[in-house]
């Protein structure tokens, strides 16, 4: 039996048939194996521990990682003597040993720089290991959480009011933020040396150190103080700070670094295509830059889109179709002025809820093409990243869309107005609402209804003329409101996608 501990055989033995008792013995001493055994004796053998003793571990983002023969005097230069040990992109700034101590077997997290051991062995910076120490080496590039924090955990579960978790936290403009272990003597230059780096956004005269405190045991103070990174970095002992157990380092970015995106003009534009802005560059500057309109280019059209209105726009309409879906279904189960036509009502506001839910926001903003291009004026537009432009060619058409028994494009005619063009289309409907009818214009402006006998509204080329669904054929007066609210915002939606097309 290769692996049976020696030192401390147990024999179980019966005394005079009355009660047992056990021997322990370490068969390792000659007076010992000579012990006479009696009939009915148990002897058991127990196992050695699975504890490995003598060794040490290499772990991570190396070339042969496994457990090594440790041996007095070993330091981390005799584990790892050169780059040739490590996989490539290995961030050689960082490594992280893992010791157990001795005294209470709770374990201790020490920093290393395997550069500087590699480059200067057997200096300071070249760390003396210890039996049973494990050698973490980690990617560049990859995630170190995933070992850095469990090991944090296992050093936690051992702290006390006078043995703090010895821990820091650095955040921002790094390759690596989060947790680290804080080790002997670690400086400012040393965590960022453990979080893989500053980033090239990262601002190199101003950091900040928020360091907390325990005061005796009853309460915990902060304080701030500025760092300069970039002499830290140089090695400045006067600006590379000492750490202390709970500090947070933040690394901040250039101001300004951020500013630069992408804006995409479309269409009739002498050169489209995507173009880099910075914050603040207006679209009358980047027309400029892009050669202007071409002569077909229709800029009363100019469709302008933008995300951050779209994301905006789409969570009110999806709240207002939420709150017309519980209104509506209230309002035709108790409405005693619906009468026979529930069922009916029922269906319609059913199929205008489907309607309304397979319509999405388009983010499009309203812009007088003509003031924007004047320089220096207030309407002109600050682009934002993911900005989008489309100048259309003048179309020839006029749009009737709603409730008209034939909803289809006519071709333009200066002479006409709004109610000839929906004449032209069949008239409205029984379903229509003939008063609350409205024109959404080719630059995403809308003529607000004014009534069937006022048909002196003009439409010009792009424009679509919407004739709603009577709100009282779905609602009763409760849900009036938001039933018209949700089906104007429908139809404008409806209509601006119409236009864009390619969007």
């Amino acid at each position: 039996m290769p692996d049976a501990f020696l030192e401390s055989v147990q024999i179980e033995r019966i005394r005079d048939n009355r009660d047992r008792t056990r021997l322990d013995l370490d068969i390792t001493r000659a007076a010992n194996i000579k012990t006479a055994l009696q009939d009915g004796d148990v002897i058991t053998f127990k196992s050695v521990l699975d504890r490995e003793e003598g060794i040490v571990s290499l772990i991570g983002h190396v070339q042969r990682p496994g457990k090594y023969s440790w041996r007095p005097g070993m330091r981390l230069s005799t584990l790892i003597p050169s780059v040739d040990r490590l996989l490539p992109q290995v961030d050689a700034g960082y490594a992280l040993i893992k010791r157990e101590r001795v005294d209470d077997r709770s374990i201790e997290l020490l920093s290393a720089n395997l550069a500087l051991a590699m480059a200067k062995p057997g200096e300071p910076a070249d760390v003396a290991l210890l039996a049973r120490d494990e050698v973490f080496v980690f990617d560049a590039a990859g995630d170190r959480d995933g070992v850095i924090l469990p090991l944090l955990k296992e050093a936690r579960s051992r702290s006390a009011p006078d043995r703090p978790i010895r821990e820091v936290v650095i955040e921002g403009s790094v390759h690596h933020g989060g947790r680290y272990p804080l080790g002997p003597n670690m400086r400012v230059s040393d965590l960022i040396a453990a979080a893989g780096g500053l980033n090239d956004e990262a601002y190199l005269l101003d950091g900040e150190l928020t360091r907390f405190e325990a005061i005796a045991g009853e309460t915990r103070e902060y304080s701030r103080q500025q760092v300069e990174i970039g002499a830290a970095l140089r090695g400045d002992d006067v600006k590379n700070l000492a750490l202390k157990p709970h500090d947070r380092l933040v690394v901040r970015r250039v101001p300004g670094w951020d500013v630069v995106g992408d804006v995409e003009l479309l269409g009739e534009v002498r050169f489209p295509g995507k173009y880099p802005v910075v914050r603040g560059e207006k679209l009358s500057s980047l027309l400029k830059r892009a050669g202007g309109l071409t002569r077909e280019a229709y800029p009363r059209g100019a469709i302008f889109v933008r995300e951050s209105v779209r994301l905006r726009e789409q969570a009110h309409f999806e709240r207002l179709v939420s709150q017309l879906e519980r209104d509506l279904a209230i309002s035709v189960a108790e409405a005693p002025g619906i009468g026979e036509k529930k069922d009916a009502a029922l269906a319609e506001g059913q199929t205008l809820l489907r309607q309304m839910r397979a319509t999405r926001a388009t983010g499009r903003m309203v812009i007088n093409f003509n003031d924007v291009v004047r320089d220096g004026n207030e309407f002109d537009v600050d682009l934002e990243d993911g900005d989008r432009l489309f100048v259309p060619k003048r179309p020839h058409e006029i749009t009737v869309l709603g409730e008209v028994y034939h909803a289809t494009a006519h071709i333009f005619n200066k002479e006409l107005r709004r109610d000839e063009y929906v004449k032209l289309s069949g008239g409205v409907t029984e379903r229509g609402n003939t008063g609350a009818m409205y024109v959404v214009h080719a630059d995403g402006s809308v003529t607000p209804p004014n009534g069937w006998f006022n048909s002196n509204v003009d439409v010009g080329p792009g424009d679509t003329i919407v004739v709603p669904l009577k709100v009282d054929r779905v609602s009763s007066l409760k849900v009036a409101t938001d039933v018209s609210q949700i089906i104007f915002q429908l139809a404008v939606a409806v209509a601006a996608f119409n236009a864009i097309g390619i969007f």
